[in-house]
């Protein structure tokens, strides 16, 4: 709680540890507290890189909730302030949570729905890992992201029945 004391010390002239209190909250499932400490840090901080990874913990939360539709908008706000493949890969992420494949395994048939979220999830896996990934910011980067990535990437086209590209994939992937 020592970063939450000086946050009450100096308030919103330190942009930057607004970043990291907001993180600490999240940690900790404070999940309100932490979205708002997020969107004061986006309105103080001019640093795009700092602002855009913001968006991506804002968006991280509303996914880990559930609330994909939200998440999606602010990894589409940070991926048109950086252009990095971070927020595409996390859009992906959304779109595949938002397919519910789980569901269509039991009933062994994907409705239209399902469908288009896979469709959308693949197009934006493919987009994010087309986009070289960042090697400057290993603090911030999770080095399993870009695999985990391709197995969804992989999982999608395997759903739609796209054998071929499945296999593509998977290679591309090891």
């Amino acid at each position: 709680r020592i970063l939450e004391k000086y946050i009450q010390r100096v308030g919103d002239s330190d942009p930057r540890a607004l970043y990291y209190y907001g993180g600490e909250l999240a940690k900790h499932g404070e999940h309100g507290a932490a979205v708002r400490a997020f969107k004061r840090h986006i309105e103080l901080d001019k640093w795009p890189d700092q602002r855009c990874r913001a968006m991506v913990e804002i968006g991280n939360i509303y996914a880990r909730l559930g609330f994909h539709d939200d998440a999606i908008r602010w990894f589409t706000d940070a991926m048109f302030t950086r252009n990095w493949p971070e927020p595409m890969l996390a859009i992906a992420r959304s779109f595949f949570a938002l397919a519910r494949t789980g569901e269509a395994q039991e009933k062994r048939q994907l409705d239209k729905e399902q469908v288009f979220n896979l469709k959308r999830a693949a197009q934006w896996f493919f987009r994010g890992l087309e986009v070289e990934p960042l090697r400057d910011a290993l603090l911030f980067t999770d080095p399993m992201e870009r695999g985990r990535s391709y197995e969804l990437l992989a999982a999608s086209l395997a759903a739609l029945g796209d054998v071929e590209k499945t296999g593509a994939v998977c290679e591309k992937g090891l």
